[in-house]
């Protein structure tokens, strides 16, 4: 997770761009999950197999091969897939910027934010990570999942959102 220069505090003269990631706890659970479930089903195909005699004893090194492969590959999927997905709060916008080989970049201006909602499960209360659903003017809606600090980078938009109306107001 990238830290940001100054703390979540509109309020002061500075801002610096803060960027935000999943919480990197959710990123290991999901990627520990979809590694298990592969395994689970690897070594029931390995077991039918070997139980009706097409597999032998040489090839136990394939399976612990084919079973760190997928470790590796799990990790890797899931760790591409949080560094590659972003979002950036500036002092007028929120930026979602996503993709490794196609790139996504979408600006919402922090003026137009009707409402903003949390959502926190258990973990996510004892963690300190949950969900933002930022509800803007014309129906659009923004799905900040699983952040970290989730409060303070609850109460830093709504704090940017009313500088940025003000201001626009002016």
């Amino acid at each position: 997770m990238l830290r940001p220069v100054q703390r979540l505090s509109p309020r002061g003269i500075a801002f610096s761009p803060v960027a935000i990631r999943k919480s990197p706890l959710v990123v290991i659970c999901r990627a520990a999950v979809i590694v298990g479930l592969f395994w689970l089903v690897l070594s029931l195909c390995y077991f039918a197999l070997f139980s009706i005699g097409i597999v032998r004893n040489w090839s136990n090194g394939i399976v612990a091969f084919l079973f760190l492969l997928s470790i590796f590959a799990g990790l890797w999927y899931f760790w591409l897939e949080w560094y590659n997905k972003c979002f950036f709060i500036q002092q007028d916008e929120l930026i979602y910027h996503a993709g490794v080989f196609n790139h996504t970049e979408l600006n919402f201006s922090l003026g137009r934010i009707q409402s903003i909602s949390l959502s926190q499960g258990l973990l996510g209360r004892i963690f300190g990570f949950g969900t933002l659903r930022v509800f803007f003017h014309l129906g659009e809606e923004v799905y900040l999942r699983d952040i970290p600090d989730v409060k303070s980078i609850l109460q830093c938009l709504e704090d940017l959102a009313i500088k940025s109306r003000s201001s626009i107001s002016k």
